[in-house]
C-alpha cells in the first residue's frame, strides 16, 4: 500500500469511527460497524489505532488539537490587543466557544 493510500485509509476509518460514536456513542459502536462504513476489514482498523481505545482517541484529537490551537491563537491576540489590562470576559467567552463553531461551519461547507 503507497504511503498515499495509507493516509486515505486512515482518513476514512477516522470519518466512519467519527459518524458511528456519534450515532450510536462509544460504547454502543463496534470495530465492524465502522470498518462496514469505511469499506475496510476491522484488521486495518487494528493496524493504524491498535484498538477501539486508540482509533476513538485519534478521532478526539484530529478535532480537539486545531480547536485548541485556535483557541490559544485567540487568546494570544486578545492579552496583545488589551495589554496590559485583562482580557475582557467576553473576548474569552469568544476564544473558547467560536473555534469549534467555525470548525462545524467549515464541515459543513459553509
Amino acid at each position: 500500500m503507497t504511503k498515499r493510500n495509507s493516509e486515505l485509509t486512515k482518513s476514512r476509518l477516522l470519518d466512519a469511527a467519527e459518524i458511528v460514536f456519534g450515532e450510536f456513542g462509544y460504547s454502543a459502536s463496534n470495530l465492524r460497524q465502522i470498518a462496514t462504513r469505511a469499506k475496510v476489514t476491522p484488521a486495518m482498523i487494528k493496524y493504524y489505532f491498535k484498538n477501539k481505545d486508540g482509533l476513538y482517541l485519534s478521532v478526539f484529537a484530529r478535532r480537539a488539537v486545531p480547536i485548541m490551537n485556535e483557541r490559544e491563537s485567540l487568546l494570544a491576540d486578545y492579552m496583545k490587543e488589551h495589554a496590559p489590562t485583562a482580557i475582557p470576559v467576553e473576548k474569552i467567552v469568544h476564544a473558547f466557544i467560536f473555534p469549534p463553531l467555525s470548525a462545524c461551519k467549515r464541515e459543513k461547507g459553509a
